[in-house]
């Protein structure tokens, strides 16, 4: 008998999209700038208005975690969770919730989110 060679497809990469490369790049100049320039409580006046820098600074530092994850796993899923992970922690530490029981609760919601994303896909 004659044995019939079943065609191997090789393993599909995902391939890296270098936008979210250039975008890291820029927002981690723009926070770096942001944090070696400015005090935490600058805030710019536009038209009579004062705009505070810190919102600008977590933008732009949640914006680089994000593009830079979502660049290097390939999946915009967990750039999303890591740059959440990374927000609610500052926030925890800007309203004083410091001790490290707190680290601890959220890295174990956030860990719970990533696995129930990977068990859905």
């Amino acid at each position: 008998m004659e044995k019939t060679r079943r065609k191997v497809r090789p393993i599909a990469r995902k391939r890296h999209n270098y936008i979210y490369l250039l975008l890291a790049i820029l927002l981690a100049i723009s926070t770096v700038y942001l944090f070696l320039n400015f005090p935490p409580d600058y805030s710019f006046e536009i038209a009579n208005i004062g705009i505070p820098i810190l919102p600008i600074f977590l933008a732009s530092s949640i914006g680089f975690i994000f593009s830079a994850c979502t660049f290097i796993f390939i999946q915009k899923a967990q750039g999303i969770i890591l740059s959440l992970l990374v927000l609610v922690y500052l926030i925890f530490r800007l309203i004083g919730l410091t001790h490290w029981i707190f680290a601890i609760l959220i890295l174990a919601l956030f860990i719970t989110i990533e696995l129930f994303v990977l068990k859905k896909k």
